[in-house]
């Protein structure tokens, strides 16, 4: 017989740990649960049934960055017409800010000033 039965669920005011916590499944929040970070819960992470946020309410910056070598950040969203692509481009290899209109690359940063693609009134 096994030393310890496990319920399913379990229920309980407030709970702490001390060492790694691994999940072998999904972590199951709803709506307007929060991920919270830090000793201020200073970073939040939560869904309302409407919107999705990523809330920094402590001091300091709020930095998204990738340490792959010539890796890039890439902020995408709906193309206007059910798909999705980029709108903003971080590029690691190539050094460059780019942004984008449905997709299509309108500004770079380059080492000696910027490149704009198209009209620029």
């Amino acid at each position: 017989m096994p030393e310890h039965i496990c319920t399913p669920n379990i229920s309980c005011g407030t709970g702490a740990f001390s060492g790694n916590v691994t999940l072998q499944a999904n972590l199951d929040l709803q709506d307007s649960d929060k991920i919270l970070l830090g000793t201020g819960d200073d970073l939040e992470i939560y869904h309302t049934g409407s919107h999705s946020y990523i809330r920094h309410v402590g001091t300091g910056f709020l930095q998204i960055r990738t340490e792959v070598d010539d890796g890039d950040i890439i902020i995408q969203s709906d193309d206007g017409s059910g798909g999705i692509t980029q709108y903003i481009r971080a590029d690691g290899s190539e050094g460059e800010a780019q942004l984008y209109h449905y997709g299509n690359q309108k500004l770079a940063t380059k080492s000696t000033g910027i490149d704009v693609t198209g009209n620029t009134e």
